[in-house]
């Protein structure tokens, strides 16, 4: 899942000369589809349902997917929830809504 957050990420055009991310979900849905009954494409059908663009790090990832097993909600990745103020550009990286924890609805 890390390597397909990678791919399709945004990238942040200032630091990496490219503002297009490598490809999108689309992009893997169709390569999965032209590879259909090859070996690891029912991993891959799996893996797919868990990417999600906004992580930056394999880190992000995998803290991710350990908070999902862990059974605590999702967290949403790259809030940029600080944009017009005097830390714009800031983001959290990781974020949970705390009002959905603690088995509310």
């Amino acid at each position: 899942m890390a390597m397909g957050d990678s791919c399709v990420r945004v990238p942040r055009a200032d630091r990496e000369g490219r503002d297009m991310p490598q490809c999108d979900i689309g992009d893997l849905q169709r390569m999965i589809y032209r590879h259909k009954g090859k070996p690891g494409i029912r991993k891959a059908k799996e893996a797919i349902q868990l990417i999600r663009v906004g992580a930056d790090l394999p880190q992000e990832t995998l803290l991710r997917l350990a908070i999902v097993r862990a059974g605590l909600p999702e967290p949403a990745v790259d809030e940029r929830s600080l944009r017009n103020s005097r830390f714009e550009g800031s983001k959290g990286q990781l974020r949970s809504n705390p009002w959905r924890c603690g088995g509310g609805p």
